[in-house]
This record gives C-alpha cells, structure tokens and sequence, in this order.
C-alpha cells in the first residue's frame, strides 16, 4: 500500500490515536496503526517486550503490571499508541529516574516509504553491532517511514512512590528551593515547580512538587534530606499527596488552552531557572506553567507572544515548540520555531528515504 501510494505521488499521513497530531495539515491518505497492536514477545527474564505500534500505552502497562514490570513510561492520555509515543519522543519527567525514550527502546520494524521493510536494534541489554538506527526513528515524527513494532526495555516496578507538595510563596523562593533540591535527587523521578496546578490541601498560587521512588529504604533517605535541605531557609509547609508529580504533569498536559498557546519551552537545565522569569514576562497575562527542572523543559499555557518568548528562547540558546493552540491561532502556524544544528544531516536523510517528501508532510522541522 505504501509503495502505491508513494509511486502515485499520494501525500502519507500516519496516525495513531490521534492524541499529539491534531496540529498537522491534511494529506492524501491516513494510515492508521490501530491494527498493529497487541504483544509480539515477552521475555520477562531477559527485561524486554515487544509490542505493535498501535498498542495503546495502557494496554501494554496493563499487561506487564501482573509481573510487577513496566517500561517506565508516561503519556497523559491513556490511549496514546507506543508508536506515537516513540515518533514524537513524548517524555514525562520520570525521565530523570529512568532515562528517556531513546534509553529504553532496543529494537524496531519500520517501513520506510519505498516500501522496504527495515529492522533495527536487537532485544539485548548491550547492543554494539553497527549503527544504533533505531534512535533515528526516535522523536522523528513519522517523517522516515511507518513504526511498525517497538521492543522496550523494563524494569521492576518501584516498590515505594511518595510525592510532597510544597507550597511557595513566589517564583524566586520557588526556584531556589528546585535548584537546592535537585542537587540530592538521587532517586527522584519529578522535581516540579508550577502554577495553576489545583491540588488538595494545597493553597499557594505556587507549588513545588517532588516525588521519591524506589526501595523503600532509599525513598525514605532523600525524602528526609528534602525535609532537612528546606528547613535551612524559612520552613514550608509540605503536604504528602496522592498523585505523583508525573500524574499532576499529566493532567496539567490533558487541559487545552482556552485560549493562546500551549508550548514547550527547552533549555539546557543549568539554564532553566533564569529563563523562566524572562519566558513569563513574555507573557500578556499571569499564565499557567510547569517547569520540569530535570529535563530543563517549561510547559506555558495561556495568552503569550509567541515571537518574544522564542526570542527569549533563542538568547539563551532554548526554543519553543507549540503543542497545543486555540483553533483561531492554527492557520499557518509555525509549530517549531526553530533551526535545530543537525538540520543538514536531517534533510540528506529524508532526501533519501522519502525524496518525494510524501511521508507525513508538515509533521517535522523537515
């Protein structure tokens, strides 16, 4: 189908659950993967897993949750597909704890829009035969071909989770805090400073989020730094939640803009606490944000000058993609912004899988 479509001259445009495409131009054809799903291989034992790239990420997580396994992955729709997740590179901040995306995938199938048939990586911890192509198809948008199945690595499922919530009083306070702390975040998966993130029992426009996990004994070693590094300046108040700092990122992700943007802003994370003031002055109006210390990444949503805040972006060498916008802002809308340093090597590749330029036209900075 893909071999026909291509020699017609017919634009692809590749879909899963619809969840991070909705800012994409038509094209010709849809080519949807919701029948390329279900578990392919599971070797517990091995720590691998290999799934269809129309599993929804909930349905492999639900899969692996009777072995107490998981591949520590989050997406704050619960029916996004393993392969939008992988094209798009989608990464919660649980990052920090486990690596990225591109640390955990350890195999693919792809077809690339000549309609070849092209098998990456191997279902092994340690793999250094050739060239690692499999990263290639990571975070590239569908623009190099159809993700077909992805082999994941796993781990075992942390035995003890526990977040705090830390009201602050202002940004400054509520930077320095995140700064101090990250520097003893040795089994944090979220360090988390926001606004306009209601929570229970918390009150303050800011809130410092931080979630611990692991063994138990080592969540509650650095939960008791935490308590001891933040009594050095005027003691908080810390309130012990539910939900993880991951699960409040998601449900922060899940609420469109009324109106304005959702973007995300990435810096280099040294970087991250001095852009943040200068991105919100941007702003036309107190918008709502999360910054994800660890990754450097600031999520901004609400009424903001788009130009400015990549301007501010671009000084301190970050940029400032758009996930999200009010449908009266979407007409010839630059999602990207921004010319990243491997843009040669970006274009010589597509130039030679997909000369045409047919596969999922419009989706990527190529």
């Amino acid at each position: 189908m893909i071999r026909a479509w291509t020699a017609a001259g017919q634009r692809i445009r590749v879909r899963g659950a619809g969840t991070k495409s909705g800012l994409f131009p038509a094209a010709d054809v849809t080519l949807a993967t919701e029948k390329l799903r279900g578990v392919r291989a599971y070797a517990r034992d091995d720590l691998y897993i290999t799934v269809g790239a129309g599993t929804t990420l909930g349905e492999m997580q639900d899969y692996l949750a009777a072995d107490g396994m998981w591949p520590p992955l989050l997406s704050p729709w619960p029916d996004a597909t393993v392969g939008g997740v992988v094209a798009a590179n989608f990464n919660a901040p649980l990052r920090m704890r486990y690596g990225g995306i591109r640390d955990l995938v350890l195999a693919a199938t792809a077809v690339l829009p000549d309609g070849r048939i092209l098998r990456a990586g191997r279902p092994v911890m340690k793999n250094v035969a050739g060239y690692d192509l499999v990263k290639v198809f990571i975070g590239s948008y569908g623009a190099l071909g159809l993700i077909t199945d992805v082999t994941f690595k796993l781990s075992p499922r942390p035995r003890e989770r526990t977040t705090y919530a830390i009201s602050v009083n202002n940004l400054l306070r509520g930077v320095a805090w995140c700064k101090r702390l990250m520097r003893g975040a040795l089994v944090a998966s979220s360090v988390i400073l926001c606004r306009n993130c209601p929570l229970p029992g918390v009150d303050s426009d800011y809130v410092l989020l931080y979630t611990a996990e692991g063994l138990p004994e080592d969540v509650q070693t650095e939960i008791a730094e935490v308590r001891e590094a933040l009594q050095e300046t005027l003691p908080p108040t810390m309130v012990g939640i539910a939900q993880s700092g991951n699960d409040v990122w998601a449900a922060w992700m899940r609420t469109p803009p009324a109106h304005g943007f959702m973007l995300r802003l990435g810096f280099a994370p040294k970087d991250l606490p001095d852009a943040i003031s200068l991105v919100l002055s941007a702003s036309a109006e107190r918008c709502a944000f999360l910054a994800d210390f660890a990754a450097g990444h600031l999520y901004v949503r609400g009424n903001v000058d788009l130009r400015a805040v990549r301007n501010v972006a671009r000084q301190r060498g970050g940029y400032a993609v758009v996930l999200n916008a009010d449908p009266a802002l979407r007409d010839s809308l630059d999602l990207w912004g921004h010319t990243p340093d491997a843009l040669d090597m970006m274009r010589a590749l597509k130039a030679q899988w997909d000369p045409q330029g047919l596969f999922n036209p419009g989706a990527f900075i190529v």
